[in-house]
């Protein structure tokens, strides 16, 4: 079942798209279900270039897929180094979950962590 069904071909597409909670709620559910993680009313989160959302105390980021025509991949690059430093540094940062299972007809990278100090804080990719 592809999770996620909306035709993105640039970057009109992507912007009638980033912030529909239905095109993204059957692939949000699905990517909290695998990992047990609380799935909530999803809400919108401030419209940038990525679509995020809040789903109960996680957000959840899903970069612009290439297929946008918008390059994300220095951003999401950018991200995960300071991931990894913040984690080096014993400061509390995502950890990285696997993408297996999460199909999708576009090449997505996504996020997610907790807004509540008493969650763990998670992330992961997804293509």
């Amino acid at each position: 079942m592809d999770r996620f069904t909306a035709t993105i071909d640039g970057w009109t597409s992507w912007g009638r798209v980033f912030q529909s909670i239905e095109a993204f709620e059957p692939l949000i559910r699905h990517i909290l279900s695998q990992h047990a993680l609380p799935i909530a009313e999803i809400e919108h989160c401030t419209p940038g270039t990525n679509a995020v959302f809040k789903v109960g105390d996680l957000v959840v980021k899903i970069f612009a897929p290439k297929e946008s025509g918008f390059e994300t991949e220095s951003d999401y690059q950018t991200e995960l180094f300071g991931i990894a430093r913040a984690n080096r540094m014993g400061v509390s940062a995502l950890q990285p979950w696997p993408a297996a299972g999460w199909r999708t007809n576009m090449s997505f990278r996504i996020w997610s962590w907790s807004i509540s100090q008493e969650n763990p804080l998670i992330g992961g990719t997804a293509a």
